[in-house]
């Protein structure tokens, strides 16, 4: 096992996609895990086995066969962690005897206030030694929980881009070419930006987007010239791009609010659907390209770093800019119950015909997720009526004849039962929820 840890930016995912794609084309069998703090299901270990066994089967048959015998097993998706991994992964890699590459990359972003992170790595710890034939590539920040497990575990290589490379080259490389058009009287400067970078290919990145983009390159060289962190850069990537008003500030940090509290990552038209201010969406998303990252209106939205998140998050190093995770929330879980009751009150057999892929989506999203919102927000008696509404509306009416539906359908009742919305509220709910699960299964 390969571990490559370094401090954030450096460049660890830029190396893991690299190596995914020279893997790739070279037809290893091989299979890849992103943790990413974007989405509450890529924080968690929950889908790793699944998505790394899907993974392995697409590139072998006979992988694919063993995965699927152990899938025949009823509830196989409730098992431990441990039974899943050795049943998904660990099994199927041992009958087929044959070298693969298994890459798991920003581990540092794997969630462990309930231990999943160590739960993840003392499994690998045991199991590894039972297929000969796997190499692991793992990537991430050496937090004290990673780093000790990476130095104290046997068969574990740990190292970072200092001890690989000697030198910065790389970064300096990539920072003179991106501003190899700057003006003859400014070139000298560029050296200064390339020592300040220390290597942070993160940092090089948005200096140089930004460099690119203002006006003022004069006096932005002479700032990056100083020792300037990550944190003063995403200050300047946003009072560069965002008008100094009042107004569009506050759209600003309301836009990013719900960027940072999607369950999963949502596209600029699905924002749209789901944003107390629509038309500030796409301005908003459209100007902070140096930031977040996106191929056009129905791509998923993501933030260029984790740094990001930690930045918006904190009150003390955003200032101005800081976002409350809970107004996030509260703003997603209003659009969500909206678009729920909208689709509700459509005549039956209107509508579904005439929707486009992404509303479609979005009402996914929002059955999906309507509840965990509700009960993150910071804001929960303001979406008491729109919760009895969408209640007395129809909430049945979203139900399906499928046992596996009405259970899905079913979680979010739960999951915002066990927060602290009014008792009206909770009571509603399960009673209601109760009734049409039993109605729905009569009639089955």
């Amino acid at each position: 096992m390969f571990c490559l840890l370094d401090f954030a930016g450096s460049g660890k995912s830029t190396v893991s996609k690299h190596m995914d794609r020279e893997w790739n084309s070279d037809q290893k069998l091989m299979a890849r895990f992103f943790f990413s703090r974007d989405s509450a299901e890529m924080m968690s270990i929950e889908r790793f086995c699944p998505i790394v066994a899907n993974a392995f089967a697409s590139r072998d048959h006979n992988f694919k066969e063993v995965m699927k015998e152990f899938q025949s097993q009823e509830n196989y998706n409730l098992l431990s962690f441990e039974e899943q991994f050795k049943g998904l992964i660990v099994d199927p890699l041992k009958a087929l005897n044959r070298p693969a590459i298994l890459i798991i990359d920003a581990l540092d972003e794997c969630d462990n206030a309930h231990g999943h992170r160590d739960e993840l790595l003392n499994i690998i710890s045991t199991q590894l030694s039972s297929i000969p034939h796997l190499r692991v590539f793992v990537t991430g920040r050496p937090e004290r929980d990673i780093k000790q497990w990476a130095t104290t575990t046997t068969g574990v290589h740990c190292t970072n881009f200092l001890r690989l490379e000697g030198n910065h080259d790389d970064v300096e490389r990539y920072i003179k070419e991106r501003l190899s058009d700057l003006p003859s009287s400014l070139q000298a400067k560029v050296s200064r930006v390339v020592e300040n970078a220390e290597g942070v290919f993160i940092w090089a990145r948005i200096a140089c987007d930004l460099l690119c983009k203002t006006v003022d390159k004069q006096a932005l060289l002479n700032s990056l010239g100083k020792e300037v962190t990550l944190d003063y850069l995403y200050t300047i990537a946003l009072e560069q791009s965002i008008p100094k008003d009042g107004y569009s500030r506050r759209a600003a940090v309301m836009v990013l609010g719900m960027i940072l509290s999607v369950r999963r990552p949502l596209s600029i038209a699905e924002l749209v659907q789901l944003s107390p201010n629509p038309d500030a969406v796409e301005a908003v998303v459209t100007s902070l390209g140096s930031i977040l990252l996106y191929k056009d209106r129905e791509d998923p939205i993501r933030l260029i770093h984790a740094t990001l998140r930690e930045f918006l998050a904190s009150a003390t190093n955003a200032g101005p800019w800081f976002v409350q995770l809970g107004l996030g929330h509260y703003n997603l879980a209003a659009g969500c119950i909206d678009i729920l009751i909208g689709v509700t009150r459509e005549e039956p057999g209107q509508g579904s015909n005439t929707m486009d892929d992404t509303f479609k989506r979005v009402i996914d999203y929002s059955w999906e997720s309507w509840g965990d919102h509700c009960g993150d927000s910071n804001r929960k008696l303001g979406l008491n009526k729109r919760v009895t509404d969408f209640i007395d509306v129809g909430y049945e009416y979203l139900l399906d004849d499928s046992i596996r539906a009405i259970s899905d359908r079913f979680v979010p009742v739960v999951s915002l039962c066990r927060v602290n919305m009014s008792p009206y509220i909770t009571h509603a709910l399960l009673h209601r929820s109760l009734q049409w699960v039993c109605s729905c299964t009569l009639d089955l």
